[in-house]
C-alpha cells in the first residue's frame, strides 16, 4: 500500500540529516568538462536564455516586435575584466569554438554578465550553428591570435 511504502522511506532516511554545506573533501573537479576533457584557464562557459520576442513562431515573424530595444540578436557578450584578460577587447566580432561548431558573432562588452561567462541568446536566427545552449565554449578575437582554446 501507499503507507507502506511511505513507511518504509520514513525509515530508510530517518537518519539522513539535510544540509546546504559544502564540504573541503568534495569530489567536485571543476577542471574538466562535462566529458572529462581538461580545461584551460581560458575556457568559458556558455549562458544563454531564451529572449522575450523570440519564445514562439509568433513572436519571431511580428516585425514590429523585432523592431524593439527588447529584440535580440545573436551575439557573444562578454564582461569587461574577461574581454581584457582574453585579448579580445578591442575585437568586433569573435569566433566562438563550443565542441567541433564554429560560428562568428558580434562582440558586446557587458558588464551584467559574471566572470568566466560568455552569453549567447537561444531561439534567435543563427544560433543553431553553435552546440547546446549550456556548455563549454573558447573564443578569439577575429583575426586576432586563438585568445581561448578547448581541448
Amino acid at each position: 500500500s501507499p503507507e507502506d511504502v511511505r513507511n518504509e522511506v520514513r525509515a530508510a532516511c530517518e537518519s539522513i540529516e539535510l544540509s546546504n554545506s559544502v564540504s573541503s573533501d568534495s569530489s567536485l573537479n571543476l577542471a574538466v568538462d562535462s566529458a572529462g576533457n581538461e580545461l584551460s584557464e581560458n575556457t568559458l562557459q556558455r549562458a544563454s536564455d531564451v529572449p522575450m520576442y523570440a519564445a514562439d513562431a509568433v513572436l519571431r515573424r511580428a516585425a514590429s516586435l523585432q523592431k524593439t530595444v527588447d529584440a535580440q540578436t545573436l551575439c557573444a557578450r562578454l564582461n569587461s575584466a574577461e574581454a581584457d584578460r582574453l585579448g579580445v577587447s578591442s575585437a568586433g566580432s569573435v569566433q566562438v569554438k563550443q565542441g567541433d561548431n564554429i560560428a562568428t558573432l558580434t562582440l558586446v562588452i557587458d558588464d551584467s554578465i559574471p566572470d568566466a561567462t560568455l552569453w549567447i541568446p537561444s531561439a534567435v536566427e543563427g544560433n543553431e550553428r553553435l552546440g547546446a545552449a549550456f556548455g563549454v565554449v573558447s573564443i578569439e578575437g577575429v583575426g586576432s591570435e586563438a585568445a581561448g582554446s578547448n581541448a
